[in-house]
């Protein structure tokens, strides 16, 4: 018995191709109302195609943590250290503002 779900058209005759047919063509109807059957639907196999995803991480796994131990060293250590914020002695917006278009037009 061959596939007949190909898209080539239905059987004509009430033969074993025919009746394969008919349910190849319920089983994609079922599969096309389910996954158009509601957003959090689709938000959940979102989550779970990813949960799965990073679940079964072996490499990956440590290069993500790479990824986040270069950021925390971007974002905070760097800032702390490297990053003065100038504005921090101005009290009002105004002299905020007079600083950073100083800053802005003497460089």
């Amino acid at each position: 018995i061959h596939n007949t779900c190909s898209g080539r058209g239905r059987p004509h005759d009430n033969s074993i191709a025919s009746q394969e047919y008919d349910n190849c063509f319920t089983q994609k109807a079922e599969f096309i109302t389910a996954s158009l059957c509601g957003t959090m639907n689709v938000f959940k196999r979102i989550y779970a195609f990813y949960y799965t995803g990073f679940k079964e991480m072996t490499v990956g796994r440590s290069l993500w943590l790479i990824i986040l131990i270069k950021l925390f060293i971007i974002f905070f250590i760097l800032k702390l250290f490297f990053f003065k914020s100038d504005l921090s002695d101005c009290k009002t917006p105004r002299e905020k503002s007079n600083k950073v278009i100083e800053n802005l037009l003497n460089y």
